[in-house]
This record gives structure tokens, C-alpha cells and sequence, in this order.
């Protein structure tokens, strides 16, 4: 059995992220969401996903720069 790719969506558009999520899990991917920087980063580091799809204009504290910077840090 093939295993299924973990995507992790950070995005602040409530109704983009609902549709992005349907699509790839009708495409047979595991999916989690995220709706701020900070959610996503504690998002990314328990879900551990292998792809992550991350909106670069987030409002608040921490933008998708600063999501990548903190995940690369992880490394």
C-alpha cells in the first residue's frame, strides 16, 4: 500500500483553506490546516507533514517568511 503524502495548508482564507483541504483529500492525501502563522508552525511540528503549503501575506505576529524560517530552524 502506498503511502499517503501529509500536506499541511496555512492560509488566513477561511473558505480557500475548506476547499483546498476537500480537493486533496479527494485526491487521497492526509490534510491539516492551519489559519496563522503560529497555529501553522505548531501545526507543521506535530504533524509532521511533507508538504506545506503556507500563505505568505498571514496577518499577525508571524507571516509565511517568518513560518519557514522558524521550520528551517527545525532542521
Amino acid at each position: 500500500m502506498e503511502k499517503k503524502h501529509r500536506i499541511l495548508v496555512i492560509d488566513d482564507h477561511v473558505e480557500l483553506v475548506k476547499i483546498t483541504r476537500e480537493m486533496l483529500e479527494d485526491e487521497g492525501f492526509e490534510v491539516a490546516i492551519a489559519n496563522d502563522g503560529t497555529q501553522g508552525i505548531a501545526t507543521a511540528r506535530e504533524f509532521q507533514p511533507d508538504i506545506i503549503l503556507c500563505d505568505l501575506n498571514l496577518p499577525g505576529e508571524i507571516n509565511g517568511y517568518g513560518v519557514a524560517q522558524a521550520l528551517r530552524e527545525d532542521l
